[in-house]
């Protein structure tokens, strides 16, 4: 295991998918679903920016935007960097490649599926599905709507939603299956919704989930498991107990086996900092203060993120940023987002809504003594 984490980067290079600022979205579309890739990277001079599914998917009315209003910016590796550097940063940013540069030269991407591929036959690979996996995972009935699956991956922050029809598993619905959906790339097409876009998104899940979904049992070992994801080209595996759904392993379930875990405190995550050290920091500080003082509360935060977009108008020398957080629970989510022209003002003001948010306790309601209509507490 310490090999691995020990290996560098350069040692699992592999080529870029890149694609060109100008590019329509359809046609980046149609990058990621050739490559069969979740993520592509932009360069822009000595930047390098990064698009992902999960982006696109939140994206609103996506025909309609450039690619240069979708990148975020993440950390580059140098070739001599340790893959236990890249498992942390992916895990972070909850993304599946990282670019490498030498100088402020692209010269190839580490991928998770290329890191996985050496995990195979080493220590980790004889622990059993249950061990690794993520348990009770949010799941949603066939009948529901690809519209319904699409807000519930971007509410919850997933990519995999399992499928069931009278309590047993029907199948998987991945964030790719929602894209391909939302915008087929070999329609292009400029301006906003179409009914035919309203359709799609309408449809039961049922019609675009894979019904023959990779599984495995409690017990199985990781090697099996990696062996069947790479044979069949897929990012995850259900893990049931005889029929039963008990959990799900991904591509980030398996490369956090290589971070080591903060000995104290919650962990902060964000992206899209701004290059500017001194205005990165202050917004760093601020947020990881925000979180430090909602866990004296709220002992019960697991991690917290937070990312940042950013646009500069033309004729204007301040920037207008973008703000979204999510503070993840042991039994709920919640998500705030808020812009401004001052990023460290954003952030005080997000400080005060999570305390509002996490504060508010549920209507209770009781029931008139006059009559059956329930009365607001």
């Amino acid at each position: 295991m310490q090999s691995l984490k020990e290996l560098e980067v350069g040692s699992l290079r592999s080529e870029p998918v890149t694609v060109d600022a100008t590019f329509p979205v359809s046609k980046l579309i149609g990058a990621i679903k050739e490559h069969g890739v979740y993520e592509v990277f932009v360069v822009e001079m000595s930047k390098i920016g990064m698009i992902t599914v999960r982006d696109l998917l939140r994206a609103k009315n996506v025909s309609r935007r450039g690619v240069s209003a979708l990148l975020a910016h993440v950390p580059k590796l140098q070739p001599t960097q340790k893959v236990s550097e890249a498992a942390r940063i992916m895990c972070e940013y909850r993304i599946r490649a990282l670019p490498i540069v030498e100088g402020n030269s692209l010269v190839g991407a580490i991928q998770a599926r290329s890191i996985l591929s050496v995990m195979k036959g080493s220590e980790v690979g004889r622990l059993a599905a249950e061990r690794v996996m993520t348990a009770h995972p949010v799941t949603l009935d066939q009948s529901a709507s690809v519209m319904k699956a699409r807000n519930l991956m971007i509410r919850r922050d997933i990519d995999h939603l399992p499928i069931l029809g009278s309590g047993e598993l029907q199948g998987m619905l991945s964030s790719s299956h929602v894209l391909y959906s939302m915008i087929p790339p070999e329609s292009p097409r400029i301006g906003g919704w179409t009914p035919e876009d309203q359709r799609r998104l309408d449809m039961p899940v049922k019609a675009l989930m894979d019904s023959n979904p990779i599984c495995c049992d409690t017990n199985e070992k990781v090697d099996k498991i990696l062996g069947d994801m790479a044979e069949k080209k897929a990012d995850y595996c259900i893990v049931k107990l005889w029929e039963e759904l008990q959990g799900i392993l991904t591509y980030r379930d398996l490369m956090k086996l290589l971070v080591e875990k903060p000995e104290t405190g919650v962990p902060v995550y964000m992206v899209g900092l701004p290059e500017d050290p001194f205005e990165a920091e202050a917004a760093k500080t601020k947020f990881t203060r925000i979180v430090n003082m909602l866990n004296k509360s709220f002992p019960t935060i697991e991690e917290a993120r937070s990312k940042i977009k950013f646009e500069k108008r033309e004729g204007k020398e301040r920037r207008r940023y973008e703000v979204s957080v999510t503070i993840k629970t042991t039994k709920k989510v919640y998500s705030y987002s808020e812009v401004g022209w001052d990023l460290a003002a954003v952030f005080d003001i997000i400080s005060s809504r999570l305390k509002r948010l996490l504060t508010e306790k549920p209507v209770r309601r009781r029931r008139d003594v006059r009559g059956s209509r329930p009365v607001q507490e």
